[in-house]
């Protein structure tokens, strides 16, 4: 549960590393789901398409 630890704070700071969440969005939506307290899928896809 390494990588998705790291994952999740990669999560947090989506803008600066938008394209690790594009390049990995399976792993993000299994994250996210076991630990919802973090962020929702649609509230970090939402944020970085309006980042693009």
């Amino acid at each position: 549960m390494l990588p998705f630890l790291f994952t999740a704070k990669k999560i947090n700071y989506s803008r600066k590393l938008p394209s690790t969440i594009n390049g990995v969005p399976g792993t993000q939506i299994t994250w996210v789901s076991d630990k919802p307290q973090s962020v929702s899928i649609e509230e970090v896809f939402g944020e970085i398409r309006g980042e693009r």
